[in-house]
């Protein structure tokens, strides 16, 4: 049998030193998940190497948020998934009241059978048509 000769001070030194390594963990993971971190830096005895938390689609993503025409990611059900900035500067709304909203609402009522031939033929190749929006004031 193995004893332990730590002492009851001891025991509850390391109690709170466990304790606060897994709120420091716990921290780090909340990070992670919610964006908050870019990149986790690990040291090795060679050196210390980043990895990027960043996706693939990141360059996409800027290159989309800052271009000067609106966009917006539609589900085949025309819901917004997404929308630049600029879009919502042109529809006069912000980007939280446009997402998850249908697109078909900032269209004007003459050219919403265009957007719907388009969502229920995705298999079109290079759909180009002008659509009027309807902004907040009209």
């Amino acid at each position: 049998m193995i004893t332990d000769n730590r002492t009851h001070k001891d025991l509850l030194s390391e109690i709170d030193s466990l304790k606060l390594r897994l709120e420091e963990s716990e921290e780090t993971l909340h990070a992670i998940h919610s964006g908050e971190a870019d990149a986790i830096i690990i040291s090795r005895p060679e050196g210390e190497q980043i990895f990027s938390l960043q996706g693939a689609d990141y360059p996409y993503r800027i290159m989309v948020e800052n271009m000067k025409d609106g966009a917006a990611f539609l589900d085949p059900d025309n819901t917004i998934n997404y929308c630049n900035k600029k879009l919502a500067s042109l529809l006069q709304f912000s980007m939280r009241k446009l997402i998850g909203s249908k697109f078909t609402d900032y269209i004007k009522q003459q050219d919403r059978m265009l957007l719907a031939n388009f969502l229920e033929n995705p298999q079109i190749k290079g759909f180009q048509k002008e659509l009027t929006l309807t902004t907040r004031s009209g």
